[in-house]
């Protein structure tokens, strides 16, 4: 008889009234059986009896009655768990310890899984996200965005891409309409229309750029972030229409669009986007000579069927026909990547490297629960082969022990959901500026499934499986095992060593990764970078071409540039300052040269240096040394020939057979309307030694400094001043500012910072892995003395009686001590073995964070198993003088 499935959940809330009916009519029957008994002459007792006998096991018909109208197999599962919540319970010490040694496993790789869900997995906020990608030029084996001709071309010949469309972003001053608002320095994006659409983005209200607004005269508009139009319209519904004046012009509002564009999609180094206006393009910027202005942002969308492997293909091709049409395109490929995978940024290979070791740290913790699991079976296991000697199936025990188990992997598990909850918190308010993906990290349904899934497998390979032999055995076995010494035999002894075997492998690996980076780090941090870093403060300026035109004159700049300069060393605590377009420990403007007399034929065979044009303290002030010749000075004014400073690199490249004092070189660069170049015949007048150029982490490259006021077409309105201070840079902030409110007080002063700041910025990846690894590895530093500990300290428990014997027939307390320490030595000596060629043998994953550093550096190779076997050591020693003050009668009494 099966009770339908309704009748079934319904009697779960009427349990007490159907087992009293139950009753009742049990009763009612055997009353009814012993009544019919009792008719033939049968005393009314015996009656009773026989009608009891006649019916059969009244208990067992009640469960069976009451298994019809329940759900026994849920109910014996929540049995189960009751008795595994009491287990954990009695015994509060090893609950405490598992939970946490699992939390610490899935925490650790929680918090890493939704960083990696952040900037890897999640799908990205588009329409046809999987066909959205990226194009870039490969140049000298490194990405770069293309030319506007370049993207042009590979456009109109591509059937591989439906769209591709080209955009830029400048620093530009911005002010509300309001007339109070001050002008601010915002990143502001240059794109066409196409640029939403390709994206697949429309407005939160107006529209985008037409076709005519991204032409010379039309382009006085703007679209607005949802953002900035809340923050300086306060959500206005007329906003549209409104003014914001963008370098002192004037631009009307169009459109207000949702913040669904993520600030990584161009780069938030100095901030995100807030807003858009048209990028205009001129004809001359698709003719040939231009085909060499690369660095342009680039989003393509592909046609249906189309994969980025076969686009690349079709770009590569392409690529060679472009280099064949213009010179500055020879050696240079094509490479499309789907855009999902730009995301990342730097940060992929960190979390490669973070990755690799949270499951190492899994693994510890995972290691050290099984090792408890194990030694918690050793003491239990006379009560578990009792109770199938007493009649429970093994499949009812395995599932009691699975309840247990999965409990305590779930419990570690929220909890650890907790810490990477909290970590996520942190990581996106403390954010770098410069890594805006870890804005958007959190803990989401994805995520939640990943711990449950590695709580689950947690619990499953490291305490159901190692549970499953202690559900085997008989009453006649445990008995005779179980003696007085309670010992567990020399195959769970050996299963406990080679998990410690295995902790301290992995707390090798961790130790020497986190070791290697330190020093890299150090010395990366640490290095000579060419000029004097203290006390320095920098500080970005824009001034707007409508106000302080670059061509054809540069005179309102260049007063700008000599009154800002003067105002800046009259601050009290300045003891020097500079205006110029670049500064330590970047340059990314480069410039074409030839040596006079030896003109290069084409224009692609000229080479390039990194350049800038600065005043004539910026040596001074950057604290730069003179290796020969002399530096800049007030009499190289703008009416003179025009001389410049080169560093140690280009001077040994390029004049390495002769003095390069009083050498001309030809500086090229091209023209800005027409198709040819600006020639610049400037004489070296002093070498100067080498500063990073390209980051910290790549020796400087070939470097010329020219006078802002020689060289009238490289001053532009972008400039960064450095001031050196006699004491702390920030106090001088706010005088810095005033002296440029003295001068116009219409332009804001942005990216104000030290250089101890942004010389730290350039290693903020390399800082991240490496703080994290290195909390990773306290953490399991601190499994592997756990591990350790425990397995000693069950070695001697179980070695008892053995020591009793040792010291009854006159061992001395250095035999037994060494005994115990020689037990943690072997253990720890093979655990490092395996670690060090683990290690090299994953030298791979760390070599891209490493700098002057190798992965056999010997002092790390020696010192980190020094380190560990010390650990080992005094991991060991409380249990071995623990076994040395063994009393040896009460020693072989109690075994």
């Amino acid at each position: 008889m099966r009770i339908p499935l309704i009748q079934r959940l319904r009697a779960l809330f009427r349990r007490r009234r159907l087992d009293a009916d139950l009753d009742d009519e049990l009763a009612f029957h055997l009353d009814m059986r012993a009544g019919q008994i009792e008719q033939t002459g049968v005393p009314h007792a015996d009656a009773a009896r026989a009608a009891r006998r006649q019916f059969g096991n009244v208990a067992g018909i009640r469960e069976h009655m009451r298994d019809l109208w329940s759900f026994p197999s849920a109910e014996a599962l929540w049995r189960d768990i009751r008795y595994g919540a009491r287990v954990l319970a009695r015994a509060p010490t090893f609950t405490i310890v598992a939970v946490l040694t699992i939390a610490l496993g899935v925490g650790a790789n929680t918090a890493v899984f939704s960083v990696a869900d952040a900037v890897l997995l999640r799908p990205l906020p588009f329409t046809h996200a999987d066909r959205l990608v990226r194009l870039y030029s490969i140049v000298g084996g490194s990405p770069i965005g293309p030319s506007v001709g370049d993207a042009h071309d590979f456009t109109t010949e591509s059937h591989t891409l439906q769209s591709l469309v080209v955009y830029d972003v400048w620093r530009k001053n911005v002010s509300g309409n309001a007339p109070a608002e001050r002008p601010e320095q915002l990143r502001v994006g240059l794109v066409p229309g196409e640029f939403f659409t390709a994206l697949g983005v429309t407005p939160r209200m107006g529209r985008v750029f037409t076709p005519e607004e991204v032409r010379p005269g039309n382009d006085k508009v703007v679209v607005l972030t949802e953002r900035y139009w809340r923050s300086h319209f306060g959500a206005s519904p007329s906003v549209l229409g409104q003014a914001v004046r963008i370098n002192d012009e004037p631009y009307t509002v169009i459109g207000v669009m949702p913040d669904v564009i993520p600030d990584w999609l161009d780069g938030a180094e100095f901030g995100p986007t807030l807003m858009w206006t048209p990028y205009v393009l001129a004809p001359e910027d698709f003719d040939a000579m231009h085909h060499g202005d690369r660095g342009n942002g680039t989003i393509g969308v592909l046609r249906p069927g189309m994969t980025a492997a076969m686009a690349t293909a079709e770009m590569q091709r392409i690529a060679g026909e472009l280099a064949e049409r213009y010179p500055v395109n020879r050696g240079v490929s094509a490479r499309v990547v789907p855009l999902a995978d730009t995301r990342a940024g730097s940060l992929r290979p960190t979390l490669v490297l973070l990755l690799t070791s949270v499951a190492m740290i899994l693994g510890l913790a995972c290691a050290n629960v099984a090792g408890l699991i194990m030694a918690r079976h050793t003491a239990r296991h006379h009560e578990i082969v009792i109770r199938a000697s007493l009649g429970a199936g093994r499949w009812s025990l395995v599932r009691q022990l699975a309840a247990e188990y999965l409990m305590l992997a779930l419990l570690g598990g929220a909890v650890g959901l907790v810490a990477a909850w909290l970590g996520g918190i942190a990581v996106v308010r403390l954010h770098p500026a410069n890594l805006p993906q870890l804005a958007e990290v959190r803990i989401d349904a994805r995520v939640l499934l990943y711990t449950l899934a590695l709580s689950v497998g947690t619990g499953v390979m490291f305490g159901i499986i190692p549970a499953l032999p202690a559900t085997r055995g008989n009453l006649g076995t445990a008995i005779r095992e179980g003696g007085r010494s309670g010992t567990g035999g020399k195959r769970r002894q050996t299963e406990q060593q080679a998990l410690v075997v295995a902790q301290i492998a992995c707390c090798v690996i961790l130790v020497l990764w986190t070791s290697l980076l330190v020093k890299s780090l150090l010395r990366l941090e640490h290095q000579d970078s060419g000029f004097r870093a203290e006390r320095l403060l920098t500080a970005h300026v824009t001034l707007p071409p409508v106000r302080y035109p670059d061509r054809p004159d540069p005179g309102p700049i260049e007063r700008f540039n000599q009154q800002f300069a003067e105002r800046l060393r009259a601050i009290p605590g300045v003891r020097d300052a500079t205006v110029t377009t670049f500064f330590p420990p970047v340059n990314q403007y480069s410039r074409s040269f030839t040596l006079d007399g030896r003109a290069a034929s084409r224009l692609d065979d000229m080479p390039r240096a990194s350049f800038g044009v600065v005043d004539d303290q910026y040596r001074t002030t950057l604290g730069i040394p003179m290796i020969e010749g002399r530096d800049f000075a007030g009499s190289d004014i703008a009416t003179n020939p025009p001389v410049i400073l080169i560093n140690q690199a280009l001077a040994r490249k390029y004049f390495a057979d002769r003095d390069p004092i009083a050498q001309r070189l030809v500086l090229r660069q091209l023209s800005q309307g027409r198709p040819d170049t600006i020639a610049t015949t400037a004489a070296i007048i002093g070498v100067i030694g080498n500063t990073k150029n390209h980051g910290l982490a790549v020796e400087p490259e070939p470097e010329i400094i020219g006078l802002a006021r020689q060289m009238p077409d490289m001053n532009a309105g972008f400039k960064y001043i450095v001031v050196r201070t006699t004491s702390d840079p920030s106090l001088a902030i706010e005088s810095v500012r005033d002296a440029l409110r003295s001068i116009d007080p219409e332009l804001p002063l942005s990216q104000v910072a030290t250089i101890d700041a942004v010389m730290a910025e350039q290693t903020t990846d390399r800082r991240l892995s490496t703080t994290l690894l290195g909390l990773f590895t306290v953490g399991g530093v601190l499994l592997a003395i756990i591990g350790i500990y425990g397995v000693i300290s069950y070695f001697v428990a179980q070695r008892t009686k053995e020591i009793g014997l040792r010291v009854t027939l006159g061992a001395k307390r250095a035999d037994i001590l060494w005994l115990v320490l020689g037990t943690g030595l072997r253990l720890a000596v093979t655990g490092i073995v395996i670690g060090l060629v683990g290690g090299f043998a994953l030298e791979r994953v760390l070599s891209r964070f490493l700098f002057l550093v190798t992965a056999t550096d010997p002092t790390i190779v020696i010192g980190v198993p020094i380190v560990i076997a010390g650990i080992a050591i005094l991991a060991c020693y409380l249990p071995a003088r623990r076994a040395t003050n063994l009393d040896p009668v009460i020693a072989l009494r109690e075994s």
